[in-house]
């Protein structure tokens, strides 16, 4: 996955935008004319230099207008926002969508994606998933006690970061939590033999991406 800025400008996240959605277009419920839309409405705010209204966006075109909005309120639920702009956004507003917002959407599809495959229920721990600033995949595991984490190397599955951080001082954990974290090490098990099952055999069953 391509790597980005973490903090960048409405225009410089329209280009980011632009660039971005091709590599994560697999991970994406889109189609094709949403998809269209989206391209034409990010080439017309680049041409403009900022966010174009919706309003503008369906004088344009009224088909695109309707698909890129409805994009944008599937995506809505899954975005860290609670502006009151974006719940009033629709297709013939007079606001503009959260670009960086939507930026940050597409690039989490592809963690979205993994975490949605993941068949394991915890009893007493959270599972996490997210891309970094270097579109390396992340794996987290939380109880109140302690955060396992588990670093991929982009195009390279025989390795993987691991760390154990502890959040009480003495360090115990209850022993009944241990099957949270022995099912999380089980699905990731799985999930790297997968990938290296698939570098061994390249016409064989992909995993997720």
């Amino acid at each position: 996955m391509p790597k980005y800025k973490p903090r960048i400008n409405e225009k410089e996240a329209i280009i980011e935008l632009i660039k971005v959605i091709p590599s994560y277009l697999p991970y994406l419920e889109i189609t094709k004319e949403q998809h269209i839309a989206i391209n034409t409405y990010l080439t017309l705010c680049l041409h403009q230099g900022e966010a174009m209204k919706m309003a503008d966006f369906k004088s344009y075109s009224s088909e695109m207008a309707a698909d890129f909005a409805e994009f944008y309120e599937a995506a809505r639920p899954f975005m860290k926002s609670d502006s009151i702009f974006d719940f009033m956004f629709s297709s013939e507003s007079d606001y503009t969508p959260n670009i960086g917002n939507l930026l940050a959407y597409v690039r989490e599809a592809r963690a979205r994606r993994i975490k949605a495959h993941s068949d394991v229920e915890y009893e007493n721990a959270t599972y996490h998933v997210n891309e970094d600033e270097n579109g390396d995949i992340i794996h987290r595991l939380s109880t109140l006690e302690l955060t396992i984490t588990i670093k991929e190397q982009t195009g390279d599955y025989k390795e993987a970061f691991i760390s154990l951080e502890n959040k009480v001082p003495e360090g115990f954990i209850k022993t009944e939590k241990l099957e949270d974290v022995a099912n999380f090490f089980a699905y990731m098990n799985k999930y790297f033999s997968k990938y290296l099952k698939r570098e061994l055999d390249p016409v064989g069953e992909a995993f997720y991406d």
